[in-house]
Order: structure tokens, then sequence, then C-alpha cells
């Protein structure tokens, strides 16, 4: 007797992500179920209402070189933390990167004196290139003090944002 792709979809959402990432291999329901933008809706919107899912990334400098770990907050409280070394290829993206904020389990970065953005799912250890500044765009050193980034959801164009926001330099030194 199988069970109802609703009662399946309901069990799904409450599981943490690590381990509905697993469940696609189950079968090509599941897969298709786990990868539809209703059910990573539904599965976000469950993790937040029950305050689970929540992580922390850790950064850790010294003896030359980087490392990166993902640690749930909900197993901080725990005695044995459930805590992920980041490996490659998103230490290698994370390696001097200029963290710009984080939304919904993505991550933005910028790279290569901020000319290019990167957006970044640490738990599925994916990223995707979104914009590159064009060869005149001044580099990060110039622009630090002049310029602020911030990252977010836009809920009413169900959308993800990239903003910059000028800083007047003079209201910056007076304050």
């Amino acid at each position: 007797m199988a069970l109802p792709r609703e009662m399946i979809d309901e069990i799904l959402c409450r599981v943490p992500v690590r381990y509905v990432l697993r469940c696609r291999s189950v079968c090509k329901d599941w897969c298709s179920l786990i990868d539809s933008t209703a059910f990573v809706k539904k599965h976000l919107k469950t993790s937040r209402d029950r305050n689970t899912g929540a992580g922390l990334m850790i950064a850790k400098l010294g003896g030359g070189e980087q490392k990166f770990y993902l640690a749930s907050l909900d197993s901080l409280d725990e005695d044995s933390a459930a805590v992920v070394k980041i490996r490659d290829p998103l230490k290698t993206l994370l390696c001097d990167a200029e963290y710009v904020g984080a939304c919904n389990g993505f991550m933005c970065v910028l790279k290569n004196m901020g000319r290019d953005v990167f957006v970044l799912n640490p738990v599925l250890r994916k990223f995707k290139k979104v914009a590159s500044a064009p060869p005149e765009f001044p580099s990060s050193s110039e622009w630090k003090d002049r310029f602020s980034f911030g990252f977010g959801y836009d809920e009413v164009n169900d959308d993800y944002k990239l903003q910059n926001q000028s800083l007047d330099t003079d209201s910056k030194r007076s304050k």
C-alpha cells in the first residue's frame, strides 16, 4: 500500500534539508516532488514556522589556510553539534570573498576585488555567478567606503535581490 503524495509531501516538509536531499534518490516521484518550486517554498515556510533548519557558517583563519564549516543552530544546544566541513568548490569560492548577506539559506559574496557576484547554497554545495562588473567599474578598494550592499528576498516579486547603496561620505564621517 502506497502513501498518498500529499502525505509524503507533509512528512518530507518536516525533515531537515540534508536528509530531504538524500530522499531525492528514493524514486522519480520523490525526486520530482522535492525539486518542485512549490515543495521548496513549503519546506522553507515549515522550517521558518518551526524555527528549525537555520544554519551558521563558521570560518577558521590561521595556519595559512582558511577552513569553512556549516553548523545547524539547532544542534548547538546539544552535546555534539552537527558540524560539516565545507570543501571545494565552495571552499575556493569562499576564500578571500567579501560577505554581502544571507537569506533563506542562500549567501551572497563578492569575489575578485568586488567585480564578481556569487550566490551560493552551502547545504547543496552549489553556487552561481550572477553578475560581473565591467572593466571600468572601480575596484573594491576604491568603492568600499562609498557603497554598501544588501541581499534579500522580495516577497512581492518572488525573487532575490542584490542592491547597492551609495553612502554619503560626509554624513558617514560625522557619525
